[in-house]
């Protein structure tokens, strides 16, 4: 027996099956889940929100929410992990800054007779 989706018109879909109840049922092992790859809490809770939006955008498409969800969150906070990885400080173009100005403020002083 084929098992189908019914119609939106027909029926309610299972509870689960709305994103209210994906979320409700999702949010906080997600959470848990995005966060042991993610290392940062507020870095997890973000690649969370962003892998929820994305389903909005295509829960039609997605015909297993909660697996797709999971390599969602799981594709997402490796690739903010990796890119976090790319970034460099601010910290570090003010401290070479500081060391060359003061190297170059040195050589100005200096006495070029000597």
């Amino acid at each position: 027996m084929a098992v189908t989706r019914p119609d939106k018109a027909s029926a309610e879909p299972p509870d689960g099956e709305t994103l209210e109840g994906l979320f409700a049922d999702l949010e906080s092992p997600l959470l848990n889940y995005a966060l042991r790859y993610a290392g940062e809490r507020g870095l997890a809770e973000d690649v969370v929100q962003e892998a929820f939006m994305i389903l909005h955008a295509q829960f039609e498409a997605v015909s297993q929410p909660r697996p797709w969800l999971y390599r969602t969150v799981h594709n997402l906070a490796l690739n903010r992990r990796r890119d976090a990885g790319k970034t460099i400080s601010l910290d570090y173009f003010s401290k070479n800054s500081e060391n060359e100005n003061a190297n170059s403020s040195a050589a100005e002083t200096a006495d070029p007779a000597l």
